[in-house]
């Protein structure tokens, strides 16, 4: 893999996240991480943006 850009805004990174979450693509680090499936925290969006 070739790194080809430095992303640093917080509001982009949040955005490409969010874009995978929505996909079903797991952005954690590998294999190795730990913690709630995707779909788990893009159910959760889904609700605070319907409360919103």
């Amino acid at each position: 893999m070739q790194v080809i850009a430095l992303i640093k805004e917080p509001k982009v990174i949040d955005k490409i996240l969010r874009h995978l979450r929505t996909k079903g693509h797991d952005a954690r680090a590998g294999l190795w991480a730990a913690g709630r499936p995707a779909d788990a925290i893009a159910a959760e969006d889904a609700a605070a943006a319907a409360a919103a």
